[in-house]
């Protein structure tokens, strides 16, 4: 199957989405300026080549869903994610290549935002408690644990030094799937925090539920480098599906520990 058709899929899974969720019913912050709100960030994301034009359309729609659901805190907390990860990518390419990234890559496709960020709608899409709450706590799992993974990858990769494989322990190539770093992982540590500290600032989490998500996220963060580094390794799975997998996890520990 062609990437085309795979980014028309995940596309059209998305917006099927949030037509469930235009069904469902409210309440609902105000559905046009959701939209239009949605819209300009996705255009933004693409000028600053975070995503290429797949992505813009997915991306529209899950801004849209993050921000009719939750809100402008929600919506605020999905920003800083954004920043996060494309400053992240940005300073590792950077400093592997020398050039800026902006100018040598065309940014996520639509199937990888989906991977990303699929689960955290679909709990959106189904949560009658999106602004606030057990689902609020589990969809900034799943944007910590994106944050992790992203940061871990591109600061150990760039400045992390030879990497340890999680499964053999043994020291691998930079860019190995499943290869950890301290400084990668010590940095995606940080990003998590620094979203779960946005969260908590604003009142939208309290101590627990930061905790849950903080400890969620490292949790999907090594769930990752595990299927990086056996079922992707062997070509069982490829990027894409282990991100999903990965922020799955994260939802699913974070759920266990709220409890």
């Amino acid at each position: 199957m062609g990437v085309q058709i795979k980014s028309a899929i995940a596309v059209s899974l998305l917006v099927g989405l949030a037509v469930l969720l235009l069904a469902r019913g409210g309440p609902f912050y105000s559905i046009p300026v959701s939209a239009g709100v949605a819209i300009a960030f996705a255009v933004l994301a693409f000028l600053l080549r975070g995503v290429d034009l797949g992505g813009t359309c997915a991306g529209s729609v899950v801004a849209f869903i993050f921000l009719a659901t939750g809100g402008l805190r929600l919506f605020g907390l999905l920003l800083v994610a954004f920043v996060i990860t494309l400053g992240a990518t940005w300073a590792g390419r950077m400093q592997r290549s020398g050039q800026r990234t902006a100018e040598s890559t065309t940014g996520r496709s639509a199937l990888q935002v989906a991977a990303n960020l699929l689960v955290a709608t679909i709990i959106l899409a189904f949560a009658a408690d999106a602004d606030h709450g057990r689902a609020f706590a589990l969809v900034l799992a799943v944007l910590a644990e994106l944050i992790a993974d992203t940061v871990s990858s591109e600061i150990g990769e760039a400045y992390g030094g030879a990497p340890m494989s999680m499964i053999t322990l043994r020291r691998v190539a930079p860019g190995t799937n499943g290869a950890l770093s301290l400084t990668g992982t010590l940095a995606g540590a940080v990003g998590a925090a620094i979203l779960i500290g946005s969260g908590a600032g604003i009142g939208a989490i309290n101590t627990r539920e930061s905790a849950a998500v903080f400890l969620a996220a490292m949790a999907g963060m090594f769930v990752d480098s595990a299927l990086g580094a056996t079922l992707e390794m062997r070509g069982l799975l490829n990027n894409d599906a282990v991100n999903l997998l990965s922020t799955l996890a994260a939802a699913v520990v974070c759920a266990l520990l709220l409890r």
